[in-house]
């Protein structure tokens, strides 16, 4: 599924490109699903302005936290996958394989899938996602859906001396 997102925030451009970086096409793809953010004509009067989140040209979500706006963002990608994409069986699930073989671990929101996948990375696992499980329903096999790993700041010190080597803790993603 193909997404163009536009911002006239640099910050938040980055960390959208950031986060989304694994799923980068090289070229636009026709029929690209849009995301937009910008302060309204409107809004721009308040303080401080609240910005507006589109997606497929629909208000989404509007809020004057950047941050708030960025994490909302992430979830609608995250829901228009789900809705929209036809070809996989698509589970809510942390994904690992080892010795061609892939384990889905189903589990609702903000249960530790994230923080379980870490753990069987570090012992030895490689990463298929830590949010949908993709399923080919012909052949049963299961595909990388490669986002970039979130973990809240609270679940760090499950894991010592990950936060000195993470590289991605400036501007929205701190």
């Amino acid at each position: 599924m193909a997404f163009t997102i536009r911002s006239a925030d640099s910050g938040f451009a980055e960390a959208m490109r950031w986060h989304l970086e694994p799923f980068r096409l090289p070229r636009q793809q026709p029929n690209m699903f849009p995301i937009d953010l910008f302060v309204e004509e409107e809004d721009r009067v308040k303080s401080p302005p609240p910005y507006s989140l589109f997606v497929a040209t629909s208000l989404a979500f509007s809020h004057p936290s950047l941050i708030d706006v960025l994490q909302h963002a992430l979830w609608a990608i995250n829901q228009a996958v789900q809705t929209r994409v036809r070809d996989y069986l698509l589970l809510h699930a942390g994904a690992v394989t080892r010795d061609g073989k892939a384990m889905l671990l189903p589990a609702t929101m903000e249960s530790g899938k994230s923080s379980l996948v870490l753990a069987l990375l570090q012992q030895g696992f490689q990463y298929l996602s830590d949010e949908f499980g993709a399923v080919d329903p012909v052949t049963g096999n299961a595909y990388p859906v490669p986002k970039r790993i979130s973990l809240g700041w609270q679940t760090l010190f499950l894991f010592p001396g990950l936060q000195e080597r993470l590289g991605d803790r400036s501007g929205l993603n701190s």
